[in-house]
């Protein structure tokens, strides 16, 4: 029993013991199959045709317009009864058929179009013409153009395809045997001047071993010209087509760079003439190999010693190699041998890694990985944006960063073993020697503010996180503590500019409050006067037709129209107040300057940073370059986009959060006024509303007394400007207010001058 569950087990583990030749194995397939081995596969082709080459056959012959021809004939492109005279040459001479590597799809003039024609159709069928297919795209459409041999030429020559399509790398290596030209299939030059309709395989490799200086190539203008014997022509193919590099129709190719494509054409013809059309082995048939490389070889390695595992790793490589090149030499066959070769590689490292002793590796790595981590903190602490430094429990400083270093002006050597009364305090002895310790007992744990002592005795604000260390005593039995150590880990930020913007948005924020608060009273007093007054009147001319009646009337007592006389003294006195009242809240007076709209909008957005964060809403900036300067007062208009923004974070909160999507705009409109607006996706105010929402006492809001938008009124009418508001059918609700530009001589900077590039589109979110 024991021995049958010993032989299992000995299986089992001779099973798993082959898993990682066989990820050997699916690992390079996928590579494979991916195509990420490709650019190694077309290199070692590109060797076997450099070692490996052969002639071309004599059967066709390239008339070539090359740069002496284009010199004696003259300049591109020549005349078509030229192409008809040497069509005529050709056929006297015994051609057996004549293909033009040639554009004929656009007509000539007429003249020579005929007679060109008329050469055509005495050549008697033997004529092959080229079309082409070429893809464009207009707009978002694919387009396929053809072009065609034009009819009177087409009537009297077959028409083949000639598009050569390189491979993804930009070299042409492949040929087909149709294409597709417009609807139909049609057959390639190379496959009827090689007279190939048998072949099945409709792609196949060109064989660029068959050497270029073996090609036949004669001048177009020594046949033009009766130059040669025509016995050299009879019975071949001709191909006529340009190899001249001012006609710039080169192609990449592998191990020549670049030949014309009239000679990769041929190529083409040759490689299917003799038979040489290059067929690649069914990536099946290699992954079939591969997993018997990695059963029967890779698997092994683990087992070998190395140096009988390198010994039989390249008698491998180099049979694979040999193998490949020697069945390629034989038939026009070529077998992907870079998957074949990578297995055997993948598999031999992986079998010597499993030879490595485990332990002594995992204790290398362990050693390398908190090496490797102590100087990855040590780094991130050292250029971190907050100064850090740790100090013991008496308060010694033990460690400081460079950016520590920076802020408070010590080199970590002067600081180091230091009390942190050296770094931090309201001020600091002139005499070092005589500077008390700090406690540390004496910060809390968190965030704290106080003053930081800089090396020259200069006081900055900042601000400090401590965080409490405590290291526990070990149960090792070399451990000597009796308390755990402790440390303080400290973390300080110079927050001198942030302390600065506190004030100076405190101040405005006071100049503003104060601004809007007279402005509001001058509103109310407005509001309650225009109220008052109308019954005050009334009340007024009631008492004083009473006296007038009265006093005609003998029989009436002095004191009753006595006391009508002086109701109707304070009645008078009353409206007095009035006047007086409204006298000590006039709005306050405007303080005008040439001011970018654009940069009040962005510093209103700043100071609505906490509104913004309390109402969850989204502000976006919507902002027009080279804006005009409007002379304003600043802070007022700063008050009423302020006004406007809150209204519309106040209409959105029962919005879902996403939203809360609140704009503001500028813009120069078509009266040449400045315009700013202020949309928000509220739900705006009922249509009774709409005519009087600028109204004193005018509002929506439940709690609201109504006088904000009025004040915006008031504000923009004084600054001569005007203010709107629409509810968008189905969108934001919108209130815009205009202001005339500035009239700005030229001694004033321009905008983009005293400003800076404004931004297109600035956004602000929430947290």
């Amino acid at each position: 029993m024991l021995s049958v569950l010993t032989n299992n087990l000995s299986k089992i583990r001779g099973l798993f013991s082959g898993l990682p030749a066989v990820a050997s194995v699916a690992l390079v397939a996928l590579l494979y199959l991916s195509g990420n081995l490709n650019f190694i596969e077309q290199k070692i082709q590109d060797e076997r045709f450099r070692y490996i080459q052969r002639d071309a056959t004599s059967d066709t012959v390239l008339i070539s317009i090359d740069s002496f021809s284009l010199k004696e004939v003259g300049v591109w492109p020549w005349p078509r009864r030229i192409h008809g005279h040497l069509l005529d040459n050709l056929v006297k001479a015994g051609a057996n058929r004549v293909a033009f590597n040639l554009d004929f799809s656009s007509n000539s003039n007429i003249e020579d179009d005929r007679l060109f024609s008329e050469a055509l159709q005495r050549a008697a069928g033997k004529v092959v013409m080229i079309a082409f297919q070429q893809h464009q795209r207009v707009g978002k459409a694919n387009i396929f153009s053809t072009n065609a041999p034009i009819d009177s030429f087409a009537q009297h020559a077959v028409t083949v395809a000639a598009n050569i399509r390189p491979d993804m790398d930009g070299i042409i290596r492949r040929y087909t045997i149709f294409q597709d030209i417009g609807d139909k299939k049609v057959l390639t030059l190379p496959a009827v001047l090689a007279n190939s309709r048998g072949i099945t395989n409709s792609v196949f490799s060109i064989d660029f071993g068959i050497r270029p200086s073996s090609i036949p190539i004669i001048p177009y203008s020594d046949i033009l010209f009766n130059r040669i014997d025509p016995k050299i022509l009879k019975g071949k193919n001709i191909l006529i087509g340009a190899t001249a590099i001012e006609l710039g129709n080169h192609l990449a190719v592998p191990i020549y760079q670049a030949l014309p494509s009239s000679i990769v054409l041929v190529e083409a013809i040759e490689s299917l003439s003799q038979n040489r059309a290059i067929a690649q082995i069914h990536p099946l048939a290699v992954l079939f190999l591969m997993l018997m490389l990695g059963i029967f070889i890779g698997r092994k390695f683990k087992n070998w010693t190395w140096q009988k595992g390198i010994l039989i790793l390249a008698l491998s490589l180099s049979s694979l190699v040999a193998a490949s090149t020697f069945l390629y030499a034989l038939a026009p066959v070529s077998i992907d041998l870079t998957p074949l070769l990578a297995v055997l590689i993948v598999s031999a490292l992986v079998g010597w890694t499993q030879q490595i002793d485990i332990q002594t590796l995992a204790a290398f790595r362990s050693s390398m990985a908190l090496k490797n981590q102590d100087e990855f903190v040590r780094s991130i602490i050292d250029n971190t944006f907050d100064g850090i430094f740790v100090f013991t429990a008496n308060g010694n400083i033990e460690f400081f960063n460079d950016t520590a270093k920076k802020l408070f002006g010590y080199e970590k050597e002067e600081i180091s073993g230091k009390n942190i009364s050296y770094i931090i305090g309201n001020k600091r002895s002139e005499n070092k020697k005589n500077i008390s310790p700090i406690d540390p007992a004496y910060f809390k744990a968190g965030e704290t503010e106080t003053l930081g002592i800089k090396n020259d005795g200069l006081t900055f604000p900042i601000e400090l996180s401590i965080s409490k260390i405590e290291t526990p005593i070990s149960t090792h039995k070399l451990e000597r503590r009796r308390v755990p150590r402790i440390s303080y880990l400290c973390t300080v930020r110079d927050i001198s500019e942030r302390k600065l913007e506190e004030a100076e948005f405190n101040d405005r924020h006071t100049v503003m409050t104060d601004n809007s608060r007279i402005i509001s009273m001058s509103e109310m007093a407005s509001g309650l006067a225009h109220e008052i007054n109308q019954p005050l009147t009334a009340i007024f001319g009631y008492l004083e037709g009473v006296r007038r009646r009265l006093v005609n009337i003998s029989i009436v007592p002095e004191n009753i129209i006595e006391s009508i006389e002086k109701a109707l003294k304070q009645a008078d006195r009353t409206r007095e107040i009035l006047r007086r009242t409204r006298s000590a809240t006039q709005k306050i007076e405007l303080n005008r300057s040439p001011i970018n709209l654009n940069s009040v909008a962005e510093e209103v957005v700043d100071l609505l940073k906490f509104d913004i964060s309390r109402y969850g809403a989204s502000v976006h900036l919507d902002l027009q370059p080279d804006l005009p300067l409007v002379e304003i007062d600043e802070i007022q208009i700063q008050q009423v986009l302020i006004n406007l923004a809150r209204n519309g974070m106040e209409a959105m909160a029962e919005l879902p959060t996403l939203s809360r999507y609140l704009i503001i705009q500028t813009r120069h409109n078509e009266d040449d006024q400045v315009e700013v607006s202020v949309k928000d996706n509220g739900p705006g105010f009922s249509d009774d509303i709409k005519d009087k929402i600028f109204f004193p006492f005018a509002t929506t809001k439940k709690d609201g007394i109504g006088i904000g938008l009025s004040i915006c009124e008031s504000i923009i009418e004084n600054h001569e400007g005007s203010i709107s508001t629409e509810k968008q059918q189905n969108g934001p609700m919108v209130f815009t207010f205009t202001l005339p530009k500035a009239i700005v001589d030229n001694a004033v900077p321009n905008s983009d001058e005293d400003f800076g590039a404004l931004p297109k589109r600035i956004t602000q979110r929430s947290d």
